[in-house]
């Protein structure tokens, strides 16, 4: 997909910004229900006192050069901001760019004033937002590769902001700020509409990103402005700065963003520096021992966390205090102990202050019985009440292989009912097959004191009779034909269809609401109920709790045909059929699950994803 030339692109942002406004956002009256959202032309026409036919012309593309009173006038009648005011005017003065520029040269004083910058973060983007340099602080919060003057490859940060997992789990309200991101980048994308290389880069981006594909035709701009960000680390913590951008006289391709830390978070970077310095000895390729031990253990702790909590939001939490506590207490670690214990004590600990004053987390049909009456749900407990799924992209790929099964649903809400440390004894001992010495090592314990904590909770686990323990008696592997049948089914909304894809018995649950549903009949009348909200929406392929085959679905949102997040299926396969579906409503859990946060109306997908 090309961009337009200069003049289609001026016709675009009118239109995107035209079709944004109703009559009564700019004192019109509104006459009856319309076929196309927002102002007509003559309206706009109206509004900027010039002709329909030549506001026609001018949003067609033609050629014409509107005078600055003209795209003042423009800017007035669509109630631009003071960015996009300043995007018109770019458009229309398009500058003509043949072939691309050689890259940026960074100057050897320029350089030495980011370096000098330490220990706040600062790298330098050129015309692209290709990373030119960048300082050791920035290697550290942004996980960006060592800088090498002489590489001659640059990592495109528009790029790394929307496909680097790491940088969507530590940049608070990533959606939002990516959002941002592409309406700055398309900012100053109006100044060379016709360079090559930014068409290249676009055409690329529209299809590596979701969002960038939902939010780069909406032909938003904003420029470049000081903020104040917030990020976080699972190793340093959540760390505070002020934005600013500066540019250099002589070359305004050029962008040095500087990310000056507040004084706690300069405190940790400048600590953390002191490390890479000392363990390296002037070898920066290198990082301290205990950041690549941490990274190792990140996946296994979150599996071990979310066996404790019931929660991934919650794992990710303990996750994150357990490897903060550990980075501060690490000078006093004594080096003859097993790593492993140290740090699972550490986040048993975590989690064990986490569960002081929580109520245990349930699947709803173990807080009451099956619907009676089948209408759409109403109540609802709080977030806390409940089990939530986890991605397996979160997971230890050790358990998604050999331990799947203590993953399961049914199995995380079995271990909710243990008193926590009997819990974590049972999950060390039980599920990661630790002995009782190396557990009584990581707890705290005697062998003596483990040993009797695991047989109380496995007698507890064979008192327990919760009604979901019949979801652990499930198929190992979901057939696919099952699982392209019920999307199939699902996005055409045919009932009778879903039906036979129903178990006998079959059930579904949809927390938060209380209520779930057992039966064919009260199956079929359960979406009969709710066919208003969910016909049109489409699923989209995701894996949770152990490899269980799982469906985002995306309900239709507002007259143009926008999808937005819903909830999380998870489907549990029994002889063949569909036994339970959980419904997760959270969106939430979308940006976790690494899932976009709309969808445009196009048509329901008919295949199963291989995905």
């Amino acid at each position: 997909m090309k961009e337009n030339p200069p003049s289609l692109s001026l016709g675009d942002f009118l239109r995107a910004r035209r079709e944004r406004l109703t009559p009564e956002e700019v004192g019109l009256p509104s006459y009856g229900r319309r076929r196309t959202p927002g102002l007509r032309r003559e309206e706009v026409a109206q509004l900027a006192h010039m002709g329909t036919s030549w506001y026609t012309s001018l949003e067609q593309g033609r050629d014409i050069n509107p005078s600055e009173q003209v795209l003042d006038s423009l800017a007035e009648a669509l109630k631009l901001s003071v960015d996009e005011r300043r995007h018109l005017h770019m458009l229309a003065k398009a500058a003509e760019v043949k072939g691309d520029k050689p890259e940026q040269e960074v100057s050897a004083g320029l350089e030495r004033t980011v370096l000098a910058l330490e220990p706040n973060p600062a790298f330098i983007l050129g015309r692209y937002w290709d990373l030119l340099m960048w300082n050791q602080a920035a290697e550290i919060v942004f996980h960006l590769p060592e800088f090498s003057k002489g590489s001659g490859q640059h990592t495109n940060w528009m790029r790394r902001f929307l496909t680097d997992s790491s940088l969507r789990t530590n940049n608070l309200d990533w959606d939002a700020k990516a959002q941002v991101m592409i309406a700055q980048f398309r900012a100053d994308y109006a100044h060379f509409p016709q360079d090559e290389r930014f068409g290249k880069l676009t055409e690329e981006f529209m299809q590596i990103s979701e969002l960038f594909r939902s939010y780069w035709p909406r032909h938003d701009v904003q420029l470049v402005a000081d903020c104040h960000k917030r990020w976080k680390d699972p190793c340093i913590g959540e760390m505070e700065f002020e934005h600013v951008t500066l540019q250099p006289p002589g070359n305004q391709d050029l962008k040095i963003m500087i990310f000056t830390a507040s004084p706690a978070t300069s405190e940790r970077l400048k600590s953390l520096l002191r490390k890479f310095k000392y363990h390296n000895r002037g070898n920066m390729t290198e990082k301290p021992i205990e950041l690549e031990l941490f990274e190792e253990f990140r996946t296994e702790l979150t599996s071990y966390c979310y066996r404790m909590l019931g929660s991934i939001f919650d794992a990710d939490d303990a996750v994150q205090d357990t490897l903060i506590r550990a980075w501060q207490s690490w000078d006093q670690f004594r080096q003859e102990a097993s790593p492993r214990s140290w740090i699972y004590r550490i986040a048993t600990n975590v989690c064990l202050d986490k569960l002081r004053y929580t109520k245990r987390r349930a699947l709803p049909m173990d807080l009451s019985g099956p619907a009676v009456s089948i209408v759409e749900p109403r109540t609802v407990l709080p977030h806390t009440s409940w089990i939530w799924p986890v991605p397996d992209t979160a997971c230890d790929p050790v358990d998604l292989l050999v331990r799947k099964d203590t993953l399961r649903l049914s199995f995380i809400a079995l271990l909710q009912t243990l008193p926590p440390r009997q819990r974590a004894v049972l999950i060390l001992n039980d599920v990661l097959r630790w002995s009782a010495k190396q557990t009584a090592e990581a707890m705290g314990m005697t062998s003596v004191a483990v040993n009797s904590a695991l047989q109380r909770a496995r007698a507890t686990m064979t008192r327990a009779n919760l009604r979901s323990d019949e979801l652990r008696d499930m198929d190992a592997e979901a057939d696919r034909q099952l699982l392209t049948r019920y999307v199939e089914a699902f996005e055409r909304y045919d009932i009778d269809v879903l039906m036979e894809l129903f178990h006998e018995n079959a059930s579904l649950s949809m927390p938060p609401f209380v209520m779930w549903v057992r039966g064919h009949a009260n199956l079929a009348s359960f979406y009969a109920a709710t066919r208003s909200h969910c016909f049109g929406s489409r699923l989209l392929p995701v894996s949770a709790n152990g490899k269980n085959p799982a469906y985002a679905q995306y309900a239709p949102d507002g007259p143009d045909g926008t999808l937005k997040p819903w909830g999380i299926h998870v489907l549990e396969i029994k002889d063949g059929k569909i036994g339970h579906i959980h419904t997760f409503i959270d969106t939430a859990l979308y940006s976790r699950f690494g899932l976009p946060t709309q969808l445009d109306a196009r048509p329901a997908i008919s295949k199963q994803s291989d995905e």
